[in-house]
């Protein structure tokens, strides 16, 4: 166990929601272990075993759903995250998306890979397909129906050894960004660019490139399992790709950013923040673009895009309507508050926030993927039956 891994007595307690003298009872039970680290001074837990032991603590009609899956690829803890041990935030300063994909995938941090390439037989199909879908559909919609083309057209699609599958990674990736792009080639970022209704300017697709880094992959969201349920059963890439943008299109996942948004444009309009905010705090148990379960003390992902968001353009309408929102929901903004600011500050259209957040995530959803095909995770799950016993 590493030092960075373990968390001190205080930290500990608050992770069980315990007072420090239950958290050593556990260690004296023999329920917890203490460990000591050299010029540190006293006890350090592991939060594994802190949550294992929160999970059996809690009473059994208040538990929640407690999937535990091994993996590489990011680490949340702390209150920040990680790829594969390294900042995301500093990640964005220095590579391109297309390079922090490839080092999600196979861990190559030199930057020397092939390049990607899209279909443009497969592409030519997944527009031509797009052309009747209709106005108004959502990003997860149009990527999800590009993705199910691109798929159907692809004959190694099924070759899910790690050269094939890595390579059919980024043939499905540029393809899917160039299918609903309309641009020939590019850049990942100037393709989103130009999904979204984005200016065309270097600084905003530069923007653009580091919201699609910091948005790449977050462990196990719920989209995230989906695609390793998958892929644990040896669901193709695209097949995989295809559950992640089902859980991604509900409102409490990829959606979300959308009421912000609404919310913001309405603004734009001369609403008052108050307006706004009443909007979004009707028949909703949890405020939109606020808490987050991972991060109490605040997300990690909202300062940078915030900061990005102030470089590009005005953001008084979020910062109003924020302020607003802090002071009923008693919460603090996450990842999809973010997003909608990133996209007000630009001018977009509500639903551009959704179309960014999908568009990183097909990064993060390959990286699972190929995680499974090479080291499988039992996905057959047990319900706890809560309905009648039979006779």
């Amino acid at each position: 166990m590493t030092a960075p891994s373990l968390l001190p007595s205080a930290a500990a307690a608050a992770r069980l929601g315990v007072k420090r003298a239950t958290l050593y009872a556990y260690v004296s039970r023999g329920l917890l272990r203490a460990h000591r680290l050299p010029g540190r001074r006293g006890s350090w837990f592991d939060p594994v075993q802190l949550d294992a032991l929160g999970t059996h603590a809690r009473d059994f009609g208040e538990r929640r759903p407690d999937l535990r899956i091994t993996s590489r690829l990011t680490l949340v803890e702390r209150g920040q995250y990680w790829y594969r041990g390294r900042a995301p935030a500093t990640l964005a300063t220095a590579w391109p998306f297309e390079q922090v994909a490839e080092f999600l995938w196979n861990g190559a941090s030199t930057g020397v890979h092939p390049a990607w390439a899209a279909d443009a037989s497969a592409v030519g199909d997944a527009r031509r397909v797009l052309r009747a879908v209709p106005a108004g559909a959502s990003a997860t919609d149009v990527l999800r129906i590009a993705v199910a083309v691109l798929g159907v057209a692809d004959p190694l699609r099924f070759d899910l050894r790690p050269s094939g599958a890595i390579a059919t990674a980024r043939r499905l990736t540029a393809s899917a960004l160039a299918s609903v792009s309309g641009r020939a080639r590019g850049p990942a970022a100037a393709h989103v660019a130009a999904w979204i209704g984005a200016r065309r300017e270097a600084a905003t697709i530069a923007a653009i490139d580091d919201v699609l880094v910091l948005m790449a992959d977050h462990e196990l969201a719920a989209s995230t399992v989906a695609v390793r349920v998958a892929a644990s059963f040896g669901a193709d890439p695209y097949a995989a790709v295809a559950a992640g943008l089902g859980a991604m299109s509900g409102r409490r996942h990829g959606a979300a950013s959308r009421q912000i948004e609404v919310a913001l444009a309405s603004m734009s309009r001369r609403t008052t923040a108050a307006r706004a905010a009443a909007a979004l705090l009707t028949g909703e148990t949890a405020t939109p673009g606020f808490g987050h379960p991972l991060y109490p003390a605040g997300d990690p992902r909202v300062p940078p895009i915030l900061a990005l968001a102030q470089r590009l353009g005005p953001v008084r309408h979020a910062e109003a309507l924020g302020a607003v929102l802090r002071a009923q929901a008693a919460s603090l903004p996450n990842v999809d508050f973010a997003l909608a600011a990133f996209t007000h500050a630009l001018g977009l259209a509500p639903g551009a926030g959704e179309a960014l957040f999908t568009a990183a995530r097909l990064a993060g959803w390959l990286a699972h993927a190929l995680e499974e095909y090479t080291e499988r995770t039992d996905m057959r799950l047990r319900a706890v039956y809560t309905g009648e016993r039979p006779e």
